[in-house]
């Protein structure tokens, strides 16, 4: 199941993850809907440059490739937009930072149509500052860099009791690629990252971390490998945390995201 199959309000964090902050991740960002009186997260993503946010197509595909921000606006009272510099993502806060011009209007969207990737392309420019950065690019197109390694996951996903958090949230998962426990990932693993939390703990992605990136320390810097896609649930669309869990892996769709992003 998709990560994002449920619009959450206000917020939610990863299961059995660790409280983090947005100083240590400054490229993470909230990408939600917005009403006057109202934040409405729905999922993560990552800075990649000073006006574009990598995130999960299933986010964002069902408003289509040619979504235009005022039309939808008129039709449905709310925008699609991106929060940045900021670990709680409650709607005070969210107005708040709008004062701030911390919150940006989604203008264009990009995505392609075999990977769960997309790309948003922001209305105006970032201010890049402590809390705000972008995150690294992988180094390599060769997505088996990552096989067997330990992994960051990070975001403002369903919790181990199904109740929503105010602050964002990490959690160390191994890539199963490459490994005899990539049986688990049930042939799912061949486009996608296969990650698993093999400590006690048994931390997982879930509801509202769809989009936010997989991430790999190169060059003491935080690299995006991938975003968040699906987990497997229960009959009753429960997470299972002690089941693997899915990200779209970044370096086979490296050509597209150059296409796409002018900056790289």
């Amino acid at each position: 199941m998709r990560l994002a199959h449920k619009l959450i309000n206000e917020n939610s964090k990863i299961i059995n993850g660790e409280i983090s902050s947005i100083s240590k991740f400054p490229f993470m960002i909230s990408l939600g809907y917005l009403t006057q009186t109202s934040y409405f997260h729905i999922c993560g993503g990552s800075i990649i440059n000073t006006n574009q946010i990598l995130s999960a197509k299933h986010c964002v595909s069902d408003l289509g490739l040619n979504y235009n921000p005022d039309k939808f606006y008129k039709e449905n009272g709310f925008l699609l937009v991106v929060v940045s510099g900021t670990s709680q993502i409650q709607s005070s806060i969210i107005l708040n930072k709008l004062k701030q011009k911390e919150v940006y209007k989604v203008k264009k969207l990009e995505y392609k149509e075999k990977d769960d990737i997309s790309i948003l392309t922001l209305d105006n420019y970032l201010n890049f500052t402590k809390s705000i950065e972008k995150v690294q690019i992988p180094l390599s197109n060769d997505s088996a860099v990552l096989n067997g390694k330990e992994v960051i996951a990070v975001g403002w996903g369903v919790n181990e009791k199904g109740e929503l958090s105010t602050v964002l949230n990490q959690a160390n998962l191994t890539v199963l690629n490459g490994m005899k426990l990539e049986s688990e990932c049930e042939g799912l693993h061949e486009n996608n990252y296969c990650l698993k939390d093999l400590s006690s703990k048994k931390a997982n992605v879930c509801y509202g971390d769809s989009g936010g990136p997989l991430l790999f320390m190169e060059n003491k810097k935080w690299t995006v490998y991938g975003t968040a896609s699906f987990v497997f649930t229960d009959q009753t669309g429960n997470c299972l945390n002690q089941l693997p869990s899915f990200y779209a892996k970044l370096p086979t769709s490296w050509a597209w995201i150059k296409i796409s992003n002018k900056f790289l």
